[in-house]
């Protein structure tokens, strides 16, 4: 008989960790591209633990990767978990060399007319008719051309998006020239010194044939100057992570901040790091596919911090808790400690 309970208790253990997760869930967008209708996909995560009203977090994959492999190696799902709030991933469309992507300007997409800025403001406006999502607790993440598509949100959708946090991401130049953003938008970037695909000195001169687009330095600066902030604070964080396969790199956080707190950026500058969201999952064994994703991001090369935990820990800071505005809070977000 005892066995037979422990027998019990173990299916039961089983069965309470197999439904202790939800699933994301596939859902379809129209939208006019070229004068002709087209279905966008993108994947929902809303997690069990989801709070009401929902904080709802935007995750772009990079060129040529997908909303799958984005939502793999970032594991922002688990991070939802953690915190209840919703994750969309959208999908890019293909372009002319068959490649998904999301349209910030890249050169070889100069004749291609897909409006992505409206695909996720559709995307938002689908989901808060799902669910009661706080309007206020709207953000925007993503990879290298997912991270590009961030600051194109900060500078057109900034009435949407409460904060946004581009990783390996650069402004294309024409993006900067005309950036009008109706409110200033709180910004955390990552970009490794290494970063063999989006150069941190940038390619005004079109080298690479992605387009003319500036320097981390450089965009730095243009948001520095545009949210009128100063340099509050530097840190070297801790170097914990010695990679078996490359060679090793460093976080150096820099916090530039307003007079009243109200808006603020943190630039994670990864000395000697790559093309890269730092803390990626690596793959399984045995999916060659997520192999192939992360190829191209050095497996997760930076493993000293975790891009997903930073990227929600910047976006709950502002948040307005029980209608206290961040700007009456006693400090804003720092550099982790």
């Amino acid at each position: 008989m005892k066995l037979f309970h422990s027998f019990m208790l173990v299916i039961g253990s089983i069965a309470a960790v197999s439904i202790c997760h939800a699933e994301p869930s596939q859902f379809s967008l129209a939208m006019k591209t070229e004068g002709e209708s087209v279905e966008r996909k993108y994947w929902l995560y809303a997690p069990i633990s989801l709070k009401a009203p929902s904080a709802l977090v935007i995750v772009l994959h990079g060129y040529s990767s997908s909303a799958e492999t984005i939502m793999t190696y970032s594991q922002m799902n688990k991070i939802a978990d953690e915190n209840g709030f919703l994750v969309a991933y959208p999908q890019g469309s293909l372009d002319s060399r068959n490649n998904p992507f999301f349209n910030v300007g890249y050169e070889f997409h100069s004749d291609n007319t897909t409006n992505d800025v409206a695909f996720i403001e559709g995307i938002v406006e689908q989901i808060q008719a799902r669910y009661a999502v706080d309007p206020k607790q709207i953000f925007a993440t993503g990879m290298s051309n997912g991270g590009d598509m961030s600051y194109l949100l900060a500078c057109r959708s900034s009435d949407v998006f409460r904060a946004v946090a581009p990783i390996a991401g650069s402004m294309m130049i024409r993006t900067m020239q005309q950036c009008e953003a109706d409110t200033a938008t709180p910004i955390l970037a990552i970009s490794g010194t290494d970063d063999p695909v989006t150069l941190y000195a940038g390619d005004r001169e079109n080298s690479g044939g992605w387009g003319s687009y500036a320097g981390q330095p450089e965009t730095v600066t243009f948001w520095v100057d545009q949210m009128k902030l100063q340099k509050t604070e530097s840190q070297t964080l801790n170097n914990s992570h010695q990679p078996l396969f490359f060679a090793d790199s460093t976080v150096i956080c820099e916090r530039y901040s307003s007079a009243d707190n109200d808006v603020e950026m943190l630039f994670y500058r990864v000395d000697g790091g790559g093309h890269d969201w730092p803390g990626a999952k690596t793959a399984d064994w045995w999916d060659l596919r997520q192999y192939a994703g992360l190829y191209g991001m050095g497996f997760g090369k930076n493993r000293d911090i975790s891009a997903s935990k930073e990227i929600w820990d910047f976006f709950a800071h502002w948040i307005e808790r029980d209608n206290t505005p961040v700007t009456r809070r006693k400090a804003s977000a720092t550099c982790p400690r």
